[in-house]
């Protein structure tokens, strides 16, 4: 599968300010040539280039309320003609308040709506149950997982220690750390060791809520 290709490839810096006895460097992924994306860009590149190559007209996906992989689908879906539909986690406390990532979501077009977290627990059933209802109304949906993490998504990461590969080699890089959400960011990355065969530790880091 050929992804979309609108990001660019981004740089490998030294963070000088923790230097110890050991050099530390960051994937400058937030470069990547898109304003508001970060990681989620791409993942995005090959998902939506499969919802084109299957002819769908409209992307669900799901997140928290202030979602970076909400927001960054909207822009993706809307780039690309497609409409997209949300489904937000919303705590009982929390109120509907249009700021941040919420607020452009709503400014690009999408359609949002709002479930409890006992429905979370269970997003992956209604989304596809959302889906079957937006294809009795003559849509094609197509579902993105959360954080845009399947087998399709983690081949961005895969791309990234190719890129990787190289500096990889020649400055001896024994580790590399990520942050662990969904886990299409750390699959990807596995996957690029092992094809790769590359000798590193291969670390992630997943915040405990």
């Amino acid at each position: 599968m050929k992804p979309l290709k609108i990001t660019l490839k981004t740089p490998i810096e030294e963070i000088q300010r923790l230097r110890s006895t050991a050099k530390i460097y960051i994937k400058r992924d937030d470069l990547n040539g898109l304003l508001i994306s970060g990681n989620k860009a791409r993942k995005l590149e090959y998902l939506i280039a499969d919802a084109k190559n299957r002819n769908c007209d409209t992307i669900i996906t799901c997140g928290p309320v202030q979602s970076n992989h909400c927001r960054t689908t909207v822009v993706f879906a809307q780039h690309f003609g497609l409409e997209c539909h949300l489904l937000l986690r919303l705590h009982g406390k929390q109120r509907k308040i249009y700021t941040g990532n919420l607020l452009i979501d709503r400014l690009l077009g999408a359609k949002v709506h709002y479930i409890t977290p006992a429905q979370y627990d269970r997003r992956n059933e209604i989304m596809k149950a959302y889906a079957n209802g937006l294809s009795k109304k003559g849509k094609k949906p197509y579902i993105i997982p959360e954080g845009g993490s399947n087998e399709i998504g983690a081949l961005g990461y895969l791309d990234c220690m190719k890129e990787m590969k190289n500096f990889i080699k020649e400055e001896k890089i024994e580790a590399v750390y990520c942050a662990v959400g969904s886990g299409g960011t750390y699959s990807g990355l596995l996957l690029g060791k092992k094809i790769l065969n590359l000798n590193i530790d291969l670390n992630g880091i997943h915040r405990l809520i």
